[in-house]
């Protein structure tokens, strides 16, 4: 057992399954993992001739990770291919999981639900589904409801990951999307009503948190203790997002940590013997598990405590990286979509970084003289950051010394009130006890308080642009400098100055790219248009079809303020005289200086109107009502209605309100109802485009009105 926990197989396995995964999701290939495979034993095969055992075990792993990962991958997808199902006006019965948005007393406040236990005209359907209506978010309808309605549309995935909405979706067992038919006097019926034991003990918490807390504290512990942000406002979770604490909106191993330490505190003054703590333990971190959904970050926190545990009870020595990555391995091979969620990705970057750096870092303040606990703070938060760098990068589009700071003042002050808040949570339970949970209350309310003031600043924002060659070097890098590599120092040196110069020539390509040629993309939608903001260098390009009213053209200028265009052309079919009229109101705040159109518009002093454009950026050609924009080499269509068949089979990406039949493969589909397993985004989306060599994407960092 010594000799497992001290010898490092795990971090070779779990590459293995990485690999694995990759190569059967991504690729869609096994010819990848058996190659991969192959090479891998082929070389464990010569190490083992050569007596090099070590060697050869690692290689061992990793063969044995690939296998797993391809294994699981293959399985997961051949299990979401085989639960197709494609119908149209069909009965369907299903019971509400929860709601994209919803709030603390369990009511839907979404127009978009996941719904679980499925029956299409009696016929059982696997896995859970995402529902979309506008009644929803009407109210009258709580999570644990059983509903029944006409489903005018049931699609399914394919298994593919388009983007970050599908693999989160995949990852929970999300395969179809319905879409409601919205007529008659009573479009979805509440039949009943089914609340798993999970959902009354949530339930129970929230009225407690209700009853003794200000509504944004309750929603903003309620979201921290079960990793359910969608429970609080669109306001204050942005705010989360942009200073870099929406990791505490999740269940993270920051609070599982004090949940163990807690309660193994409670375990040791009652002198129970050691294995009698450790099932206990583990019976209560397994429910905890539970209770939150098994997330990725529960999870693996709930392995990397256990392995501690058995570490403990064995004599084994404890190894942070071995344990992290069986942890991952674990997740992946039950999950494997995981491995393209943020919430994963995030989760185990962050950890990595601890595990590499904390402790160095630790002892390097301290040898500065200051003080352990300050110390410690300094350590955790700097190197977590470290580990989060290029996924925050790739993601958001900028790094901000904000993400530090707010982290800074926030990680301490939740560190020292989490340990009493669940104390003081169990004590509300008791009559007359509340007013210590509503004392205890006052730090989170100052969590709330110090991450919006540090949302205002902004500090050193730059903007970069990262791929997946510049993470897995900077992850390898990291690897290579930390005290778990042990190659010779000056091997060390040559292959971190490789690596650096490999990952700096990397990123300044692509971010000089960014700053001198922009080229991006926001797919927009709401109730009454549907459009994209197209931008190239100093030019911007608006296609937009529906009606643009006041709110369309203020999520525009939300887009555009933070951009250097000096020439802006609005493009649109069919424009009214009141679209005229608003444009030529809003023109100077948008940057307004053309305007496309079939319609007849009056000209007016700094704009000008076109009746076709091709400019070399962008090519814009009328169909009806919808516009088809080329762009940098990718067609993006705009209708709001029913896109017409011969365009949309021309269009890489489809925005449109209501996407039926034809949808055709390789397009990515933006659309509030979808008949395939196309997105169903609202504005803002947060997906990157794989398009065009990744020449487009939609950056995240904006705010929307």
């Amino acid at each position: 057992m010594k000799k497992l926990f001290n010898l490092r197989i795990f971090p070779a396995v779990l590459l293995g399954v990485i690999v694995g995964i990759c190569a059967v999701i991504l690729i869609d290939t096994y010819a990848v993992a058996i190659a991969a495979a192959a090479v891998a034993a082929v070389l464990a095969a010569a190490l083992f001739t050569a007596k090099k055992k070590r060697a050869a075990l690692f290689f061992l792993c990793v063969l044995l990770g690939t296998s797993a990962g391809a294994a699981s991958a293959a399985g997961t997808v051949a299990g979401i291919q085989s639960s197709a199902f494609y119908a149209e006006n069909v009965t369907v019965t299903a019971r509400i999981a929860y709601g994209n948005a919803s709030s603390l007393d369990g009511k839907v406040t979404s127009a978009y639900v996941t719904v679980d236990d499925i029956y299409a005209d009696g016929v059982k359907l696997e896995g859970k589904a995402t529902l979309y209506s506008p009644l929803l978010s009407k109210g009258g309808f709580s999570e644990g409801d059983v509903i029944e309605f006409t489903a005018s549309r049931i699609g399914s995935s394919d298994g593919e990951v388009g983007d970050g909405y599908a693999a989160n979706d995949l990852s929970k067992g999300v395969y179809h999307t319905i879409a409601v038919d919205d007529e008659g006097d009573e479009p979805i019926r509440i039949v009943g009503s089914e609340q798993t034991v999970f959902d009354k003990i949530r339930a129970s918490v929230a009225s407690v948190l209700m009853k003794n807390m200000r509504e944004d504290t309750a929603e903003f512990a309620y979201a921290m203790l079960f990793g359910q942000p969608g429970v609080m406002s669109d306001e204050v979770r942005e705010t989360f997002s942009a200073t870099g604490t929406a990791h505490l909106l999740a269940v993270s191993g920051l609070h599982v940590a004090m949940l163990a330490a807690a309660v193994a505190g409670i375990l040791k003054k009652l002198r129970l013997g050691p294995y009698i703590r450790f099932a206990a333990l583990t019976a209560v971190l397994l429910g905890f598990t539970a209770l939150c959904g098994f997330s990725a970050s529960v999870v693996r926190a709930f392995v990397m405590i256990e392995i501690l545990q058995i570490g403990g009870l064995t004599g084994g020595r404890y190894d942070p990286l071995s344990s992290l990555s069986l942890a991952a391995a674990l997740i992946l091979a039950f999950s494997p979509f995981s491995l393209f969620t943020l919430g994963f990705l995030m989760s185990f970057a962050a950890v990595f970084g601890i595990v590499l750096f904390d402790a160095p870092i630790k002892r390097k303040l301290i040898g500065a003289k200051i003080p352990a606990p300050i110390a410690s703070m300094i350590a955790t938060t700097v190197s977590s950051n470290i580990g989060l760098l290029p996924i925050t990068v790739y993601t958001f589009g900028s790094t901000s010394l904000v993400f530090m700071l707010s982290n800074m003042l926030v990680l301490p002050l939740v560190s020292f009130a989490f340990p009493l808040f669940l104390g003081a949570l169990l004590l509300a339970f008791v009559p007359f006890l509340g007013w210590i949970l509503s004392a205890v209350s006052l730090f989170f309310t100052a969590v709330v308080y110090l991450v919006q003031a540090t949302a205002e600043l902004d500090l050193l924002r730059t903007d970069l642009a990262l791929d997946w060659y510049s993470i897995v070097i900077y992850f390898a890098l990291l690897m290579l400098i930390s005290r778990f590599s042990f190659a010779h120092v000056q091997a060390k040196k040559i292959l971190a100055s490789v690596l650096i110069i490999g990952f700096s020539v990397n990123v300044i390509a692509q971010s000089a790219q960014a700053w001198i040629f922009p080229q991006r993309a926001v797919c927009m939608e709401s109730d009454e248009a549907v459009g994209a903001v197209l931008i190239s260098g100093d030019k911007a390009y608006i296609a937009a079809s529906g009606e643009a009213d006041d709110d369309f053209l203020s999520s525009i200028e939300a887009i555009l303020q933070d951009m250097r265009t000096s020439a802006v052309t609005f493009i649109k079919s069919d424009l009214t005289e009141a679209e005229s009229e608003l444009l030529r109101s809003r023109s100077a705040a948008i940057g307004l200086t053309a305007i496309c159109t079939n319609s007849e518009v009056d000209p007016w002093e700094g704009v000008t109107i076109l009746s076709s454009l091709d400019d070399g950026e962008a090519t814009a050609l009328f169909y009806g009502s919808s516009v088809m924009c080329y762009f940098s080499g990718v067609a993006i269509l705009a209708s709001f209605g029913e896109p017409p068949s011969a365009a949309a089979e021309n269009a890489d990406i489809l925005i449109c309100n209501y996407a039926a039949q034809p949808i055709f493969d390789g397009q990515y589909v933006v659309s509030e109802r979808s008949y395939t397993y196309s997105y169903a985004n609202s504005v803002p989306s947060d997906f990157t485009f794989g398009l065009n060599g990744g020449k487009i994407k939609k950056i995240t960092k904006w705010s929307f009105v």
